[in-house]
């Protein structure tokens, strides 16, 4: 607990700490509620973005290419997101979702078939019962996936900015904790850690992932005789990356910073350059 009083207690697994109503039998059948929800949009398809050269992910290695709005650029998406009735998450979302859906658009007249998604990790630090304090360690995270419509991606800007903000819609309804009951599920039977992190790629049907951990400071910080000038972070995408990209974006001192992973040789350098900023490109020209 990093406190100095002794060693951290262990905390049960993660299931035994979800909500009382994600546990047990009612929350196993909310959670099958949840995912028959779901159900005719994955039976709409779900599209990925094609894999260059499949590889298993020890033979992965994950490089990032970093974006940056400036604070100007920052500020002015952050209140055009507000007068649209969006967030700045769904924003970047939207972003990177048209610039995937055009990477898969064919060169004749023929749409894009198939529904992209977006999953956005979250915390459940606050959710468990009892709720983890800010110096205890543990993976306490699950995750929201988004699906759009090819209508959708492939229109205009701002409306599918407001489409894909349903994060808070899915947290009070408690759907990051019963995720975790539907993964346990289907992580259920064993297998070694590659086997496990195969198959968990497979639960995540998403082009993109979208990790926003908002602002983390208004202004450049001194600490002695060192200033902190940036701050920012990225994803590592050996496992659970399928062929997509995955997005880490942080504001500090006004700086809008993202830094767009992928997994070589699923997804080379050279196509992640070209998607990432051609998803820059659609997020200025939709403040332009």
């Amino acid at each position: 607990r990093g406190s100095g009083a002794g060693p951290a207690e262990l905390r049960p697994p993660l299931e035994e700490q979800l909500p009382a109503a994600a546990r047990g039998a009612a929350g196993l059948l909310r959670a099958g509620a949840m995912a028959l929800r779901q159900l005719p949009d994955l039976l709409a398809g779900i599209r990925r973005l094609p894999v260059t050269a499949w590889a298993p992910p020890r033979g992965r290695r994950t490089g990032v290419i970093p974006l940056v709005l400036a604070a100007p650029e920052a500020a002015a998406l952050a209140a055009r997101c507000r007068a649209e009735g969006t967030s700045v998450h769904a924003a970047l979302a939207a972003a990177f979702l048209q610039a995937v859906h055009a990477a898969l658009a064919p060169a004749g007249p023929w749409p894009v078939r198939g529904r992209l998604g977006v999953v956005s990790p979250v915390s459940l630090r606050a959710r468990l019962e009892p709720p983890a304090g800010a110096a205890e360690f543990g993976f306490f995270v699950s995750a929201v996936t988004v699906l759009a419509s090819p209508a959708a991606t492939g229109g205009a800007f701002w409306p599918l900015a407001r489409t894909v903000k349903a994060l808070a819609a899915a947290l009070e309804r408690g759907e990051p904790a019963l995720a975790v009951r539907l993964q346990n599920l289907a992580l259920r039977g064993g297998g070694t850690p590659e086997q496990l992190a195969l198959r968990a790629e497979q639960l995540f049907p998403a082009a993109v992932g979208l990790t926003n951990l908002g602002r983390l400071g208004e202004a450049v910080e001194t600490f002695g005789g060192a200033t902190l000038e940036q701050l920012h972070f990225s994803a590592a995408l050996n496992a659970l990356a399928g062929s997509g990209l995955g997005v880490a974006a942080a504001t500090y001192a006004g700086v809008l910073r993202l830094n767009v992973a992928h997994a070589e040789p699923l997804l080379p350098a050279a196509r992640a350059r070209a998607l990432a900023d051609d998803a820059l490109a659609r997020l200025r020209a939709a403040l332009a």
